[in-house]
């Protein structure tokens, strides 16, 4: 198994000494955070400045993780990650030596696939990894023989994953995310437990509204295809 350590922190020096911290606790990468205490600091050039020093000190590949909802807007573009792919532990996290795109949604599997992206880290595969994983290999297979019909049967296990990573949204991603995995798979907590700001996601509670109890279905549609697998 491969640990990707997330070590971002709002100083370059602590972001420094994490990366260290991981390579010596056994992770293979790290996934790094842009700092966000000053966002309004932070324009194209010291960005820049932050991820190329970071991963210079870094003894692990490195890994940005851009999500600028927990950055206070801090968004990086296309023009931004394409300078930043030139840095050589920024090109090589992927075993093949070559810059990769990784997305952060389910519902996006498919599509980030489709669009040359190497995968996907969502936060719904740690309900349903095999879902995850049977679509990415009749993707692999329909690159080899282009048949439609694997297209097609890829098409129809993401719609249904789709409709579970909204569902989830709304039941609460990363709370409902550890009362399922509770509750289905027999670890963690079983009321979703969760730092705040976030908050806590009873499921009993959940599916006893009439809308509550459709955002369970859809989960629960993916649920019965993830154990079948």
């Amino acid at each position: 198994m491969v640990i990707i350590a997330g070590t971002g922190a709002q100083s370059a020096r602590q972001t420094k000494e994490l990366g260290v911290q991981a390579k010596e606790s056994g992770a293979g990468w790290v996934l790094v955070l842009t700092l966000s205490t000053w966002a309004q600091a932070m324009g194209p050039v010291t960005i820049l400045e932050y991820h190329r020093e970071v991963a210079d000190a870094c003894p692990l590949p490195y890994m940005i993780y851009n999500n600028p909802t927990v950055t206070v807007g801090i968004d990086l573009d296309s023009n931004l990650i394409s300078s930043l792919a030139t840095h050589t532990k920024l090109s090589s996290f992927d075993y093949q030596t070559s810059f990769a795109t990784i997305g952060a949604k389910s519902d996006a599997h498919l599509r980030t696939l489709l669009s040359s992206g190497t995968g996907t880290i969502p936060a719904l595969v740690n309900i349903v990894p095999k879902v995850h994983t049977k679509i990415y290999k009749i993707f692999l297979e329909y690159q080899k023989t282009k048949d439609v019909r694997l297209l097609e049967e890829a098409y129809s296990l993401q719609e249904k994953l789709s409709i579970a990573d909204w569902a989830m949204m709304k039941i609460g991603t990363l709370g409902g995310v550890k009362a399922i995995v509770a509750q289905e798979f027999g670890y963690g907590n079983g009321n979703g437990k969760v730092r705040l700001p976030l908050r806590e996601v009873n499921l009993g509670v959940v599916v006893q509204s009439e809308q509550g109890a459709k955002w369970w279905k859809a989960v629960e549609e993916v649920l019965k295809i993830e154990k079948s697998l």
